[in-house]
């Protein structure tokens, strides 16, 4: 892998790009600006040999409005399938979130008064999250074990009331 300072205005958007042309006054542009101010320049662009963006053209277009000159990038040499099949690969695979650990980690940075926001989140997804998991927790009520002893557990089941017999 090679990495290189590349002047932004020598890099050129490769005309296959998946991705639509974002506008500032879209919300995932302001998600990416906010997260760039907010981190830094931390996820570099990657192009080809001859600075074609392969993929970060929505980070670049950013960082371009930002007023940013020069940047890293990753310089790979690929074919011309390769550089697409990565390019696409790259925007569409992405993991499943655990929903449980995602609402536990957010309501922990909530009470830091965090801005959620910077984690690409809006508000309205945020509090979604927390309500689908607290009605899964809540749907998921444990057995409580003093219900099965022996002394209430004599003949007919405490929960559905069957009737059992033994022997």
């Amino acid at each position: 892998m090679n990495i290189q300072k590349v002047k932004t205005e020598i890099l050129k958007i490769a005309s296959y790009n998946p991705r639509k042309d974002l506008k500032e006054k879209d919300p995932e542009y302001q998600k990416i600006k906010n997260s760039i101010q907010e981190f830094g320049y931390i996820s570099p662009i990657i192009i080809n040999n001859d600075m074609t963006v392969i993929s970060g053209h929505q980070r670049l277009k950013v960082l371009k409005d930002m007023g940013i000159t020069e940047i890293e990038c990753i310089i790979v040499s690929l074919s011309k399938d390769k550089e697409k099949l990565l390019s696409i690969a790259l925007n569409k695979i992405s993991g499943e979130w655990d929903y449980q650990k995602l609402e536990i980690l957010l309501n922990e940075l909530s009470k830091n008064e965090i801005d959620l926001s910077i984690t690409g989140f809006d508000e309205k997804e945020i509090n979604k999250i927390i309500k689908e998991t607290e009605e899964t927790i809540n749907e998921n009520v444990e057995v409580d074990l003093l219900d099965f002893s022996d002394e209430k557990f004599k003949c007919q089941c405490p929960k559905c009331r069957l009737f059992i017999r033994f022997g």
